[in-house]
């Protein structure tokens, strides 16, 4: 019996059903998964199904934290007050840290939704959630990197033969603040990476196996930064994900249909506490 929708991700028995479910009336689900553990696991999902295009988009883990949803705008106002303001540093260094030391929002966010189980614990979190984790994304159809997102989903619709796969509300930034713009305090900037050392480590995976791969080159003339776009043949395999679902010949467009209209998401690819991630 199909499930769909759901909150949490299908089962492995579940996948063909709810696909043909889906694909009735939609060509692209963009899912947000958030308040892991799930009681079915992302793992569960019969990724390897015919029908079923998987996408993730990778995001550098501080910058995913630091994109704010509707509950960190409600319980902590300052961190989105501060990515608006960078004349004013907005909060205390208690009310960061605090921030930091919230394990909904700052403890590997994308990791534990990926991984699932018992993860995380912060800077304690064991290394087998890390390769769970890679585990999953090897059985994706694609990896895009947000940094030049547009790009992937060009690539994308490129590789299964349609016109465009659609455009990102991320092409209306020049580009994502850096850490350090995001985080007006170094000490809770350093606390931050530590505790998500391994998120840090699942992103640089993930962008080395995406199919666009973004480069930063040296400055150039106009002392700006040029960006350097490489094809990367190799699949992938979110945090949040997109999936589309592929009916045989018939993919078409990108209609969305988003369970948590969050964050990650649409209008700033924040981490609106959509998964996603």
């Amino acid at each position: 019996m199909a499930v769909y929708p759901s909150k949490h991700p299908w089962s492995h028995a579940s996948t063909a059903s709810n696909i043909r479910v889906v694909r009735r009336h939609f060509h692209f689900v963009s899912w947000e998964f958030k308040n892991a553990p799930h009681p079915i696991a992302l793992t569960e999902t019969d990724w390897h199904n015919p029908h079923l295009i998987s996408i993730y988009v990778t995001r550098d883990p501080i910058s995913r934290i630091m994109a704010g949803d509707g509950l960190i705008k409600e319980k902590y106002p300052f961190v989105s007050n501060n990515q608006h303001d960078n004349q004013n540093i907005h909060g205390s260094l208690d009310n960061w840290m605090d921030f930091a030391n919230d394990d909904q929002f700052g403890d590997n966010y994308a990791l534990r939704i990926l991984a699932g189980d018992d993860c995380c614990q912060g800077a304690q979190t064991e290394r087998r959630h890390l390769e769970t984790a890679q585990d999953l994304l090897r059985q994706f159809t694609f990896i895009l990197d947000i940094d030049c997102l547009d790009q992937g989903l060009q690539a994308i619709a490129e590789e299964l033969g349609i016109d465009q796969l659609g455009q990102s509300s991320r092409s209306k930034h020049s580009h994502i603040p850096g850490s350090a713009a995001l985080v007006p305090y170094p000490q809770v900037l350093e606390y931050m990476k530590e505790r998500n050392q391994l998120s840090t480590e699942l992103h640089e995976w993930a962008k080395k196996r995406a199919l666009v791969q973004c480069h930063k080159r040296q400055s150039n003339d106009k002392g700006g930064e040029d960006e350097e776009l490489v094809l990367h043949n190799g699949g992938g395999g979110e945090e949040e994900e997109s999936d589309e679902l592929n009916d045989d010949d018939d993919v078409g467009d990108d209609d969305d249909d988003d369970d948590d209209d969050d964050d990650d998401n649409d209008d700033d690819y924040d981490n609106d506490d959509d998964d996603s991630y």
